[in-house]
């Protein structure tokens, strides 16, 4: 995906890079020429203003660099998982009524 940086600038550590002839040329040192672009060596920085082409996971900090916002996906489904700790019960408890698993109290 193609970005534009926002910040001041970003350092970047790993991934791969889809670049101009003249940005490959100015990091060309911290590079390896791949198939589908550059692939990140050693660090590599860009100015604010800068575009480039970068194959890796964006994360929260890498969103608000770039200026956009961060989604996050993977984990939308985890917010509703429910686990046997959450739902625990005691023997007596023949209604099967969910209890708090820190203290076997009613969870209210």
């Amino acid at each position: 995906m193609k970005y534009k940086v926002a910040a001041p600038f970003v350092e970047l550590y790993s991934g791969v890079l889809a670049l101009s002839k003249e940005q490959a040329r100015d990091r060309i040192h911290n590079l390896k020429k791949v198939k589908s672009g550059y692939e990140i060596v050693k660090s590599v920085q860009f100015k604010r203003g800068e575009e480039f082409g970068y194959d890796a996971e964006l994360t929260p900090q890498l969103a608000e660099v770039f200026g956009i916002p961060f989604e996050k996906e993977k984990n939308k489904k985890a917010a509703v998982v429910q686990t046997s700790a959450q739902t625990e019960t005691l023997p007596g408890n023949p209604e099967n009524i969910p209890l708090d698993a820190e203290n076997g109290a009613v969870a209210e």
